[in-house]
C-alpha cells in the first residue's frame, strides 16, 4: 500500500527551524507519495518488499497446473519466480539466458514468455527475445523444457528467427490463444516511418501478428501452419503472403492479450508521432501501417483506406511523448464497475484508460480512469489462478515494481501532495521563493538546456540521513527532495521537485508560479503557455521521469563530474556525504559536457534512448557508437546521413536533431528553443574532434 512520507510534518504550521542543525535540511521538506485513485480504481504496490530490474512481463502458469506463483520476465534475460502473496520478500531466478539474449538497447532483450496451455504435462515455456548485436540483431522465438524441478536452457529449441534491420520495434508479444495456437507480435523493423514498407508487405514477418501451431510440425519446420491462416492453403487468400501471418499493417504491437470471456485478441500498437491505437485483431485483418497511423493517413493525406480496419480506440499525442501499452479486458471480481472494460495505459503520460462498448449501439468508446498513475508502466499482467484470478497488475519499469489495480473509493480524493509550493515545507510559507534554512544549495558544471532559463538548485535530506557512496554510484535516502527554481529575464516561471518516496521510487512534481510571484501552484499534467511573449513548457510527472531515468541515476546534477571538489568537501563536513566520498572528477565542459548533461540520461548502455550511442562524457570517442554509424531512427532526409560524420556537420544527424524544434528534436521534451551555444560546441567537436 502506498504510504505517505511524513505528510503531517510537511504542513507549514509545524515547521520548526530550531530543530534542524546548521547546514542540514529540515525534516519538513519531505513530500508524501502521490495517491493514484479515482472513482473506479486505485493503484497500489502489490508486493512492497520486491523490486526487479527491467520488468517487462509477468505471467502465471495455467490454472489447471495448480501453480499460483508469478513468473516475472526481466528484459535482462532472466525469469524470476515468487509467491502470489503481498508479503512475498524474495524471488528465485528460475531461468537465466544472459549467455544468448542481447539486451543492449532499449527495445531489445527478453521481451515475453508464455507457458504451454498443457503445462506442466506439456512442460514447455515459450520465449520471444533478441540475440546478436547492435549491428546484427535478430528476433528469436524459442521454447525451453522443464524437467519437473527446473528449466533446461541447454535443451532450447529455436522455432523461428527474424532479422531486424534496426534496433527498435521488436514487438515481443507472445501468447497462446483459446484455440491453443501460439500468437506472436513483431514490429515493422524499426527506424522511423517504416522505411522498408514492411507493414504492408505480406511476404515478410515484420509488422505482423503471426499464428503457429506448436503441437504439430510441417515438413522442414518445427511447427505447423494452421489451416485457416489467411495465406495458408486452406485460408481465404492462399499464396498471397507468408502462411504464418495472421494479421498485418502494425507498427509495433508491443503488448497483446485475449479476452478470457470472448476470445477477442486485443493489441496496443505503438504509433509514430501523432496517434496511439488499440485494435481488436481479426484473422486476415489489415490495420493500415504504414499508410495510416491510427485512423489517420500517414505520411500524406489523402490515402487509400479500402480494406483497412479502424482502431477500437486511439488518442493524440497532444505534445506529450506517448507510447501505448496494451492491457486486458477486465474479468475479475474486485472491480465490478470495470467488468468488460479494456484497460490500457501510456508510458509517456502515465494515464490509465478504459475502453468499453456503448450498451445501446455496441460502439466502443474510451475514457481516462486515472490522469496520472505515477508509474512508468510498460506492461500489464492478468492473474489466472488463486487470489489473483482475473485481477490486473501494472509493471513499473523505472522503479522495478508491480502495482495492483484495486477498487476505487467512489470519489476522487484530493491529491496529498501540497497544492501550493508554500505548503511543501521546503520553502518559506511567507516567501515561497526562499528555501527553508538547511536546504543545501549547489551548482552544476554543465546543465540541461531549458530554453535559456537560469536555475537555482537545492538538496534536502531528512534529518539523520545521508547519501551513501559505492564507487561511482550515489544512493539517496527515502525522503530526499531536490528542488529547482527556473527564471527567465528575472521572471520566476517554475519550481520542480524530485522526491524519493516510500519503497524507493522517485516522482517528479512541477509548480507553476503565479504572475504576481506570490506562490506557485502544483500542476497535475503537462502545460504550455506564453510568459512574457515566449512559450514555456511545464512537464507532467511522467515526463520528469523520462529524463530522470533509472540508468541515469535519477538525480542528474549531483554527481562527481557535476559538483565541485569544494562542494563535495563541504557536504562531507556536514555529514551529507561519507568520509572517503572522493573528489570531483574533471568538470564537464564543451560538447562532451553538453551531450552528457542533455542526452546521456537516455543514451548510454541499457538506456531508454535506443540505438547504440553512449553519450556520457566518460565514454571514449571510439566507444560512443556515433562516428561513422548509420542512424537507426531515421535520417531526417539528409543524404548520406550518419549519426556523426567526422568533419561534416551537414551529414551528422546528431547535430540536426539538436537543431530541430519539431517531432525529430532531441532531447524530445521540455524545450522549444534551440540551444545555439550547445549546438555550436557540438558542431565544432564534429569538425575538429
Amino acid at each position: 500500500m502506498i504510504a505517505s512520507l511524513l505528510w503531517l510534518a510537511c504542513r507549514p504550521a509545524e515547521v520548526k527551524l530550531d530543530d534542524s542543525p546548521p547546514g542540514r535540511a529540515p525534516q519538513t521538506c519531505a513530500l508524501p507519495d502521490r495517491a493514484a485513485a479515482s472513482a473506479d480504481v486505485t493503484v497500489e504496490r502489490a508486493f512492497p518488499a520486491l523490486s526487479f530490474r527491467g520488468p517487462v512481463a509477468m505471467i502465471q502458469p495455467p490454472e489447471a497446473s495448480g501453480d499460483t506463483d508469478w513468473y516475472l520476465v526481466s528484459k535482462y534475460a532472466q525469469i524470476l519466480r515468487f509467491a502470489d502473496d503481498p508479503a512475498a520478500d524474495r524471488y528465485e531466478v528460475v531461468l537465466d539466458l544472459t549467455d544468448r539474449v542481447y539486451s543492449g538497447s532499449s527495445e531489445a532483450g527478453l521481451l515475453g514468455a508464455a507457458f504451454h496451455p498443457g503445462w506442466p504435462d506439456v512442460p514447455w515455456i515459450y520465449l520471444s527475445y533478441t540475440d546478436g548485436s547492435r549491428d546484427d540483431l535478430r528476433s528469436v522465438v524459442s521454447r525451453i523444457p522443464h524437467d519437473g524441478s527446473r528449466f533446461l536452457p541447454d535443451q532450447e529449441e529455436i522455432l523461428l528467427t527474424i532479422d531486424q534491420p534496426f534496433e527498435n520495434h521488436n514487438g515481443g508479444s507472445i501468447l497462446f490463444g483459446p484455440d491453443g495456437l501460439l500468437y506472436l507480435g513483431f514490429g515493422d523493423g524499426g527506424s522511423s516511418g517504416d522505411p522498408y514498407a514492411n507493414g504492408q508487405d505480406t511476404d515478410v514477418r515484420l509488422g505482423k501478428i503471426l499464428r503457429i501451431d506448436v503441437d504439430r510440425a510441417d515438413p522442414g519446420l518445427p511447427w505447423a501452419v494452421p489451416d485457416d491462416n489467411p495465406f495458408a492453403p486452406g485460408g481465404a487468400r492462399p499464396g498471397d503472403g507468408l502462411p504464418e501471418i495472421y494479421a498485418w499493417g502494425l507498427r509495433n504491437p508491443w503488448r497483446a492479450s485475449f479476452d478470457s470471456a470472448t476470445g477477442d485478441l486485443w493489441v496496443g500498437d505503438v504509433g509514430q508521432n501523432a496517434w496511439e491505437e488499440i485494435d481488436i485483431v481479426e484473422r486476415g485483418g489489415n490495420y493500415g501501417w504504414g499508410s495510416r497511423e491510427g485512423a489517420h493517413c500517414y505520411p500524406a493525406d489523402p490515402c487509400d483506406t479500402a480494406g483497412l480496419i479502424d482502431p477500437v480506440a486511439e488518442y493524440a499525442h497532444e505534445g506529450d511523448y506517448n507510447s501505448v501499452v496494451g492491457g486486458y479486458v477486465y474479468r475479475g471480481s474486485d472491480n465490478p464497475a470495470l467488468y468488460g472494460s479494456y484497460l490500457y495505459t501510456d508510458t509517456g503520460t502515465a494515464r490509465l484508460y478504459a475502453a468499453a462498448p456503448d450498451p445501446l449501439t455496441g460502439a466502443w468508446g474510451s475514457r481516462v480512469l486515472l490522469e496520472n498513475t505515477g508509474l512508468t508502466a510498460v506492461s500489464f499482467a492478468e492473474g489466472v489462478s488463486g487470489d489473483s484470478a482475473g485481477e490486473l497488475y501494472l509493471l513499473d519499469y523505472s522503479a522495478g515494481t508491480v502495482h495492483a489495480l484495486l477498487p476505487g473509493t467512489g470519489e476522487i480524493p484530493p491529491n496529498p501532495v501540497p497544492a501550493l509550493l508554500s505548503e511543501t515545507g521546503c520553502f518559506d510559507p511567507a516567501d515561497p521563493a526562499s528555501p527553508m534554512p538547511g536546504l543545501l544549495p549547489y551548482t552544476v558544471a554543465s546543465q540541461l538546456w531549458s530554453d535559456g532559463a537560469d536555475k537555482d538548485r537545492w538538496l534536502a535530506l531528512p534529518d539523520g540521513t545521508a547519501i551513501t557512496v559505492d564507487g561511482d554510484t550515489w544512493e539517496f535516502p527515502v525522503g530526499t527532495v531536490t528542488a529547482k527554481h527556473f527564471y527567465r529575464d528575472n521572471v520566476r516561471l517554475e519550481t520542480r521537485l524530485m522526491v524519493r518516496q516510500t519503497g524507493g521510487a522517485w516522482a517528479g512534481y512541477s509548480y507553476a508560479w503565479r504572475a504576481d510571484g506570490s506562490d506557485a501552484d502544483r500542476l497535475d499534467g503537462a502545460l504550455t503557455a506564453e510568459i512574457g511573449g515566449e512559450e514555456w513548457a511545464w512537464p507532467s510527472g511522467a515526463q520528469c521521469m523520462q529524463c530522470h531515468t533509472e540508468i541515469g541515476g535519477r538525480v542528474l546534477g549531483i554527481t562527481r563530474d557535476q559538483l565541485s571538489t569544494e562542494k563535495i568537501g563541504e557536504w562531507i563536513g556536514l555529514g551529507v556525504l561519507p568520509e572517503g566520498a572522493g573528489e570531483a572528477q574533471a568538470p564537464l565542459s564543451g560538447a562532451r559536457g553538453w551531450l552528457d548533461a542533455n542526452c546521456a540520461f537516455c543514451h548510454q548502455p541499457d538506456g531508454t534512448g535506443g540505438g547504440a550511442m553512449d553519450l556520457r562524457a566518460s565514454a571514449a570517442v571510439d566507444a560512443m557508437g556515433v562516428c561513422g554509424v548509420a542512424p537507426s531512427h531515421g535520417d531526417l532526409g539528409i543524404a548520406g546521413a550518419l549519426i556523426v560524420a567526422p568533419g561534416e556537420p551537414e551529414r551528422s544527424v546528431l547535430l540536426a536533431r539538436i537543431r530541430e524544434t519539431g517531432a525529430d528534436r532531441m532531447p524530445p521534451l521540455g524545450s522549444m528553443v534551440v540551444d545555439e551555444a550547445g549546438a555550436g560546441w557540438v558542431e565544432e567537436w564534429i569538425l575538429t574532434g
